[in-house]
């Protein structure tokens, strides 16, 4: 199996609207079928609340109605197994957006195509950063770009496919 955290997502309602905060995170392959969850709440730096009142089954995803979304949030999970919280994950802030935008760095002449989240230098969950294609307005090459999110490198590959 690989070494993957819980990748927790939390997107805040869309901005100027009153609403809950979505939360989803990862189930891995080799979690027992009796797992559960308790999610947790930090809110502008405070201690972390629990959100749900019985632990969270059959679902790895929760509607957190009790946040003050124009707050700072944090979330992370603790799963729960045979009635004891284990470990908690990795805290991950909520968006301030309902989306996750992504710049990419143009290049004169291309267009940008497909995009994906990779392990650019296979150095694990701390070097993921965003993959994508660019395509030559007149001639036949594929030139792939991608970020490191961490230390700002860009690496380029150019392969001819004429």
């Amino acid at each position: 199996m690989e070494n993957l955290t819980r990748g927790i997502v939390a997107v805040k309602p869309a901005s100027g609207r009153e609403g809950a905060v979505y939360v989803g995170w990862r189930l891995f392959g080799a979690d027992p079928e009796t797992l559960a969850f308790n999610l947790y709440r930090v809110s502008g730096g405070g201690p972390p609340v629990k959100t749900n009142e019985q632990p969270i089954t059959g679902a790895t995803n929760f509607v957190d109605r009790g946040a003050d979304a124009n707050q700072p949030l944090e979330y992370f999970v603790r799963p729960v197994l045979d009635g004891k919280e284990l470990a908690p994950s990795r805290p991950a802030p909520a968006w301030d957006k309902n989306y996750l935008e992504i710049p990419i760095q143009p290049i004169s002449g291309y267009r940008p195509g497909d995009a994906s989240i990779a392990d650019l230098d296979f150095g694990g969950l701390d070097h993921l950063g965003p993959a994508c294609e660019f395509f030559p307005d007149v001639r036949r090459e594929l030139v792939r770009r991608a970020a490191d999110w961490n230390n700002g490198l860009v690496y380029q590959a150019i392969r001819d496919l004429g």
